[in-house]
């Protein structure tokens, strides 16, 4: 995680057997003849175990360093065989996270960036994170509790202690006494647990005593819901289903008498905070030309010194489109090698484009950043934003602006290995703006975690598409989630501060609408006007 070009320093010779060697074992674990630039894996006929067979070979043959859910997030060739080249050349920067066994050492810089929120407002629950779940079976507290316990010891992340001077310390294990689990028998209606879990979401953490993870349990005759609440110091949205995946194992090992699962072997977070404040420098350097041309592509329709408000109220709005809408959008946009987050981002960015009369729309989303198998079961906030600069011109086309995302996110992610603050600094500061002066919109995709089909503890998460758990203390720009029901339908959900209270239905109608258009007329001319408005 060098910064390094995906084939720099690597002969072309090199670069084209990483291909040879993924079209081979694509070939062999799905018994096809060949493999197009184009092709989906789950498309062509591959599924969850194939796709576990497939890393498995590449592994063996190319490295153990290539995630094991790889083909997940790529699951087109060309796509998958760029990903492979860029964990390859990222080998020698990850050279030195290894285990070192150290119990104190540097906060990451994606800490260093939710710690200075941390000062600025005192204690407060600005950055608590709150999964609520459905259990699908009763659950035994006893053996709830030391899965609690057990993953709290596992994973050092959720007992790291933060002293103020950028240095965090790994607490000693936690004891059952100190697991945090408030049982509530009969809780009433929804309502009743929500603002039940709102008290509990409202509650600072510690952030010196080392223990970032608590949780309540609902027993409703309805179905029991499981709360778990954690700190943004310590986990991002991967790591919750890491988090998951092992509470769910525990306490099936707790309830049938069985081993728990083998202890984790290999660096620790606290090892990659240290290794990457080693790479720091170089992350920046290298990746300085690529957001100096996107600050200064956006900048062009911005003006400096643009102010948001401060301390404000968000509202939610949600709209919904139906299923065979989205089946349509997903199908053709597979085509092109895109994913559906792809197709969604653009159609957000053009809806965007109509209501600001906008050609370029700066546009917000997370990446993972866990591209190397020693981080790809660990718990820790890696996630890093990254800025889209999404043209969108009068003949543009969705096919055609599908495309053209679909580059830049590929693009995007070869230079975003630090925090996006840090990368935007300088050039943003040459041109006298600020960072948030270029995001028109941030997008996410949420997807929703899936629990094995044996698991122990079958945990369904619960959306929540009401008002916010809490009002924020430092305003955002406008924000767009989109949530795929089990059904098929597409749940748009808006968020835009309520100095504008219209402002939020137009965002999640207008969204909605254009997501109606890409899917019903890929190859027409956008006409933000017409098409993405009405």
């Amino acid at each position: 995680m060098t910064g390094k070009h995906l084939d720099q320093d690597r002969p072309e010779s090199a670069a084209n057997d990483v291909s040879d060697v993924v079209r081979r074992t694509w070939q062999a674990v799905l018994h096809v003849p060949d493999v197009a630039e184009e092709d989906d894996f789950f498309v062509t006929g591959g599924h969850s175990m194939l796709a576990t067979r497939l890393m498995s070979r590449l592994r063996k043959e190319l490295g153990p360093q290539l995630p094991m859910g790889l083909v997940f997030t790529c699951p087109v060739f060309g796509d998958l065989v760029s990903e492979v080249r860029a964990c390859l050349a990222n080998q020698a920067g990850l050279a030195g996270l290894v285990a070192s066994g150290r119990t104190t050492g540097p906060v990451s810089m994606q800490q260093e960036e939710l710690l200075r929120i941390e000062f600025a407002l005192g204690p407060s629950p600005a950055n608590n994170v709150v999964a609520a779940l459905m259990t699908g079976v009763p659950v035994r507290e006893d053996a709830l509790r030391r899965a609690l316990q057990w993953v709290l010891n596992r994973h050092s992340a959720l007992r790291l202690g933060f002293r103020g001077d950028g240095e965090q310390v790994i607490m000693p294990p936690i004891t059952l006494p100190e697991v945090e689990l408030t049982v509530v028998s009969d809780p009433g209606d929804d309502m009743a647990v929500r603002k039940a879990l709102r008290r509990a979401h409202l509650i600072p953490f510690d952030l010196e005593r080392g223990n970032m993870l608590r949780a309540q349990l609902f027993r409703r005759p309805g179905g029991e819901v499981l709360a778990l609440h954690m700190h943004h110091l310590c986990v991002d949205g991967l790591s919750q289903a890491v988090l998951l995946d092992d509470l769910s194992a525990a306490y099936g090992a707790f309830v049938n008498g069985t081993a728990t699962p083998h202890d984790l072997e290999g660096p620790s977070y606290l090892d990659y905070a240290a290794w990457q404040r080693v790479e720091h420098d170089a992350l920046l350097a290298s990746s300085r030309v690529h957001w100096t041309q996107v600050v200064t592509n956006l900048a062009a329709e911005r003006e400096p010194g643009r102010l948001r408000p401060r301390a404000v109220r968000y509202v939610r709005c949600i709209a919904e489109v139906p299923a065979d809408v989205v089946a349509d959008l997903r199908g053709w946009a597979m085509t092109e090698g895109a994913t559906h987050f792809v197709a969604l981002a653009s159609a957000a960015a053009a809806a965007v484009a109509g209501d600001r009369s906008r050609q370029l729309v700066g546009v917000g989303t997370l990446l993972d950043n866990r591209s190397h198998a020693a981080v790809e079961r660990m718990i820790g906030p890696f996630a890093n934003s990254t800025l889209l600069a999404i043209e969108i011109g009068a003949a543009c086309t969705p096919r055609a602006l599908v495309r053209a995302v679909h580059h830049q996110l590929s693009e995007s992610r070869r230079w975003a290995e630090a925090p996006l603050t840090s990368l935007l600094d300088q050039p943003c500061a040459e041109l006298g703006l600020d960072m948030t002066d270029l995001i028109d919109v941030v997008v996410s995709v949420d997807q929703p975690y899936s629990a094995a089909p044996d698991s122990p503890l079958p945990l369904v998460p619960i959306p929540d598409h009401g008002a916010p758990l809490m009002d924020t203390a430092i305003a955002a720009p406008p924000s767009v989630s989109f949530y795929l029901i089990p059904d098929g339908t597409l749940r748009v959900s808006a968020e835009v501060a309520d100095t504008d209270p219209a402002a939020t239905r137009t965002l999640a109608t207008h969204v909605a609408a254009a997501v109606r258009t890409f899917a019903t007329a890929p190859d027409a001319p956008l006409s933000p006007s017409k098409a993405l408005v009405q």
